[in-house]
């Protein structure tokens, strides 16, 4: 392992405005990383940087295609009992309605939590060519004892990610609220009652949550659904499909996603 000589380390922590105490060095992941962190057989360990206490950061480079990289760190990783965290914005949860610009730019992050050390791993993977080859960075970032109490509730099996039926308009009215894991919206459909609720329906059931229950009553159509998650965590969601009156076909929707005790 090379390490840096003292004039290296003065510019390069000048330039990127580290610490005095931030260790660096080049090949390898950080010392004393206070646990494994995995690499596929195709990557490259560029260089670490180390900021005592609790930052750990590391640049790789690999050849695999960017799908791939998030696949294998998240199979990995849960493997070694990382959960995943959701990184759909609150405003954006159960429908999804999220602009194309904050999606793309999601695909290329992944954060990871493990609860018995209390840490959160961060990926960032970016794209790019050289020559004729396609090739990506991987930025990985590990802290020590967040204080992000966030976390622990972000520990849920995918919220479903809604889609609305084509021809759908919200109405210029509509709004939502985020209370964890609770989204409504009102929307305008050509759709009856029933198969909108129906539409609905479908997309819990191909993300494996099991109907455990339904009704209508009113303007009401409901059903609930339940999820065993990750360590047996149980999930119930509930979807509301409310029909208001007037002429046109217009909805209220609400989809709630909560842990059993």
């Amino acid at each position: 392992m090379r390490q840096f000589s003292d004039d290296e380390l003065l510019v390069l922590k000048r330039l990127f405005g580290l610490s005095e105490q931030a260790r660096l060095t080049i090949g390898q992941f950080p010392e004393q990383m206070p646990i494994p962190i995995p690499i596929s057989s195709s990557a490259q360990i560029i260089g670490s940087i180390n900021v005592p206490p609790n930052s750990f950061q590391s640049l790789l480079e690999d050849m695999i295609p960017v799908e791939s990289i998030k696949n294998f760190y998240q199979d990995q990783l849960i493997v070694m009992g990382w959960i995943e965290k959701e990184l759909i914005p609150s405003d954006y949860r159960g429908f999804s309605h999220a602009p194309e610009a904050v999606k793309r730019q999601l695909r290329k992050y992944s954060k990871f939590w493990h609860e018995p050390e209390n840490l959160e791993l961060s990926i960032k993977i970016d794209p790019y060519e050289l020559s004729d080859s396609k090739k990506a960075t991987i930025l990985l970032h590990l802290e020590c004892g967040s204080k992000n109490e966030a976390i622990k509730v972000l520990n849920l099996p995918p919220f479903p990610p809604l889609s609305d039926p084509s021809g759908t308009r919200h109405l210029p009215s509509s709004g939502g609220t985020y209370d964890h894991y609770s989204r409504f919206m009102c929307l305008e459909t050509e759709l009856e009652h029933q198969h909108l609720y129906t539409h609905y329906k479908t997309q819990f059931e191909t993300e494996n949550w099991v109907q455990i229950d339904k009704g209508e009553h009113g303007a009401l159509i409901w059903g609930n659904w339940r999820l065993i998650g990750l360590r047996e965590q149980i999930w119930v969601a509930t979807l509301n499909v409310v029909k208001l009156g007037g002429d046109k076909s217009q909805y209220i929707v609400q989809v709630r996603v909560v842990r059993q005790p």
